[in-house]
């Protein structure tokens, strides 16, 4: 298990190359260069203890396989948030080129993909916990577009 032990801690999900360590964040990537903690996320989340005041998931979840898995990831992601803390997710526009384009990518997102994590009414029956929206939007990217969620605890 990994112990984390300072405050205002990030936690990075597949910050991709060019991330470099810093000591305020913990990066977790399928590729080892580019990771703290080198672990493929379909396989849930590794262990880790202690709280986040900010975790950034940029365009890792189209990766993820199944919905059972992306279900425990967010539900594991929300009690690793600190209470007030930000959770920034940014995912393909399941319209847009970048979401079919590369054959990794097993999940399609829009606006409202992520909406059962913070307005559904049947979240506790479901067993997903439920964060609150910030904001949520269809935002250009480079040659695309791509769904920008954040989120709080």
């Amino acid at each position: 298990m990994e112990r984390l032990s300072k405050r205002n801690m990030r936690l990075i999900l597949g910050e991709g190359p060019g991330s470099i360590h810093e000591e305020d964040k913990i990066r977790i990537d399928v590729v080892k260069e580019w990771s703290d903690i080198h672990h493929d996320i379909n396989d849930g989340l590794p262990e880790l203890e202690g709280k986040f005041n900010y975790i950034e998931a940029h365009h890792i979840f189209e990766h993820i396989e199944s919905g059972k898995v992306l279900k425990g990831i967010m539900n594991g992601l929300y009690d690793l948030l600190e209470d007030g803390g930000t959770f920034d997710i940014t995912v393909p526009y399941w319209h847009s080129e970048s979401a079919v384009e590369c054959i990794e990518h097993c999940r399609f997102f829009n606006e409202n993909s992520f909406m059962n994590f913070y307005a559904n009414p049947y979240g506790k029956e479901m067993e997903m916990k439920q964060f609150i929206l910030v904001s949520s939007a269809i935002e250009p990217h480079v040659n695309h577009k791509q769904v920008h969620v954040r989120l709080t605890k």
